[in-house]
């Protein structure tokens, strides 16, 4: 699950990246391109929850520092088998990152419109 996340996010970084430059037309429409932002951020979003979550969990297990090369990047965390024993699920936390941040965006789109 851990690859098929981040290389979906790399995709859609690539392709923001080729639709940003000028006098492209691989996405002519506006709201498409502003959705591929808004899809993005939640990316971002999610990533970042589950940061500020496993640096939480470091320190209440007694570990000196959060290592993001064992915590953030082991592909045996970003699994389904979260509540399973001793091993926690990063899926979990990106999910509802992803989710929260995609409502926030949705919410503050639909503000501005009425304003």
């Amino acid at each position: 699950m851990y690859w098929l996340i981040l290389i979906s996010f790399l995709i859609l970084l690539a392709i923001s990246f080729v639709v940003s430059n000028p006098g492209n037309k691989l996405i002519k429409n506006k709201k498409n391109k502003t959705h591929l932002l808004d899809v993005l951020s939640s990316y971002m979003g999610g990533f970042l929850l589950v940061i500020i979550v496993y640096l939480f969990v470091s320190a209440s297990n007694g570990k000196e520092a959060f290592d993001i090369g064992i915590d953030f990047f082991n592909a045996n965390r970003w699994n389904f088998a979260s509540g399973m024993g001793n091993h926690r699920s990063i899926l979990d936390e990106f999910v509802f990152g992803f989710v929260f941040t995609y409502i926030i965006i949705f919410i503050r789109r639909q503000y501005k419109k009425q304003n």
